[in-house]
């Protein structure tokens, strides 16, 4: 077999600069189709982070146990069956050996602070694990988990546990450990809560579980709850429960009353999709930096009052609910960034047609009354519409939502001594207020942009009236920029 640093580089592991083994620190050989390390492999003394991800290596030779600086070691994604056993004489500080078939936890270093074993064939976290005390995150999710020792309790350092997707029908002892502050047991078998009230968790997720019936109290450091996808029809929730909870999610759930979360003042994110929940209080109004909303597919035939008080909401989910006549334009008159009660790929930017007209009019009516100069007169309007549809050099566009004309602007052809040809105007820019915030605006401007283009305009130009302010800071978002010209008309 070649010398250690020939079948470095002969993997393009390493620059054909380098001389000397002890040079190397560094090493990345995922993806090489290894069956074994080279028989030198001991020699490269100076390592200090190892990639050998996606091989096929089940084990590794004793010579690396004389590693003294190696502190991260990738594993990930071979055929290993068992920890190697080298790896207990090594001062690691992080092993990843995820997407193996390993069964046991044995031969882990007791220096180790970052661990993933995830994905592998573990039944049960032995008494082994008590000894790894400077362990910080520790994930093990996607097993064969049942049982948890209690010696876990001892793991003072650890701040990140992980045991989704295994089969564990309680909850680890440790999650009482002073310095845990991630919690993740989705995908088990867990049907009670012991008391956590004094727990410092920042986050805690218990989804997918068997809980039918859960109580919350205390928890005073807790951030984000997720409650999803649980048999959950009683949720008691006292007072002093998290006061600084930011996320709370019980989607999927069989509640049928809004869960009593108090006046929240800190909750930005809120799902409830997927249960049986027939009213929100009046008390949502008081969600004052609520940004996302998921009511989805619940049974609300009709939204609070208070609902308007939202002044932060920026995303909302409503459909699958029995909204009565008058809800959902409500909801459409919020300034939201996104509602799902609008697909916008139902929207369609297209050229207006005659029959369009009629709406296009009131469109015009609405953005009239924005701007001072000038006064609505339908019988006028819909004069310039059909002189305009009927310019060969003028392009009217509109936003149909399900076929109603949701949106208008036009462009004209002139003639730019400035430019030296042919440029466009932009005018009447309005979307109907209760789908504005919906990137239509936008749409329709890059509809006329891609015209313009295609004509060969030298550029483009457009009038808004300076007191609105909205549409100004949109068109300056879009690229546009003010001039030193003031606009003037007379009539005759």
């Amino acid at each position: 077999m070649s010398n250690i640093l020939d079948w470095l580089i002969d993997l393009e592991a390493i620059d054909v600069s380098v001389e000397q083994v002890s040079d190397v620190k560094r090493l990345d050989l995922s993806s090489c189709e290894l069956e074994k390390l080279h028989e030198d492999f001991g020699l490269l003394t100076q390592l200090y982070s190892l990639n050998l991800s996606d091989n096929q290596l089940s084990d590794l030779p004793t010579s690396m146990s004389i590693f003294e600086n190696l502190g991260f070691i990738d594993l990930r994604s071979n055929a290993f069956e068992r920890i190697p056993e080298v790896l207990y004489n090594i001062n690691l500080k992080s092993i990843n050996l995820s997407y193996n078939k390993i069964k046991r936890m044995e031969n882990l270093p007791f220096t180790i602070r970052v661990l993933n074993l995830s994905n592998n064939e573990i039944s049960n976290v032995g008494s082994e694990i008590g000894g790894l005390l400077e362990l910080r995150t520790f994930n093990a999710s996607f097993n064969h988990i049942n049982t948890v020792d209690a010696g876990i309790m001892h793991l003072s350092n650890l701040e990140i546990l992980n045991l989704e997707g295994n089969y564990l029908k309680e909850i680890p002892y440790c999650a009482q450990n002073p310095n845990l502050r991630q919690l993740n047991l989705s995908e088990n078998m867990i049907s009670t809560l012991p008391d956590l009230s004094d727990s410092e968790l920042e986050r805690l997720d218990i989804s997918t579980n068997q809980f039918e019936s859960i109580y919350l109290s205390g928890m005073e450091d807790l951030e984000e709850l997720i409650l999803d996808d649980n048999p959950l029809e009683e949720l008691h929730i006292e007072e002093d429960f998290a006061p600084y909870l930011n996320l709370f999610s019980a989607e999927g759930c069989d509640l049928e009353i809004f869960p009593n979360l108090g006046a929240k003042k800190h909750i930005t994110s809120l799902s409830l999709s997927g249960n049986k929940i027939c009213e929100i209080p009046e008390s949502i109004g008081e969600y004052t930096v609520l940004e996302t909303f998921d009511i989805d597919d619940n049974e609300i035939p009709l939204l609070p009052e208070s609902f308007e008080k939202l002044s932060s909401l920026q995303k909302l989910y409503v459909k699958g609910n029995p909204l009565v006549k008058g809800e959902e334009a409500k909801i459409l008159a919020l300034d939201l960034e996104y509602s799902d009660l609008v697909d916008l790929q139902n929207v369609e930017i297209t050229e207006a047609e005659e029959k369009d007209i009629k709406a296009m009019n009131k469109l015009l009516e609405q953005l009239f009354s924005l701007e001072k100069d000038f006064e609505y007169d339908e019988e006028k309007q819909t004069i310039a519409f059909k002189m305009l549809m009927h310019n060969s050099d003028a392009t009217i566009v509109v936003a149909k939502f399900h076929g109603l004309v949701v949106g208008l602007s036009t462009m004209q052809q002139v003639i730019s001594t400035a430019s030296g040809g042919i440029s466009g105007v932009i005018e009447d820019v309005v979307v109907q207020k209760t789908y504005r915030k919906l990137g239509i605006g936008s749409r329709m401007i890059d509809y006329l942009s891609d015209i313009a283009k295609e004509k060969s305009y030298k550029r483009l130009q457009l009038v808004a009236d300076k007191n609105n302010a909205k549409a100004l800071h949109f068109y300056m978002k879009k690229g546009w920029k003010t001039t030193n010209l003031q606009v003037m008309h007379y009539t005759f």
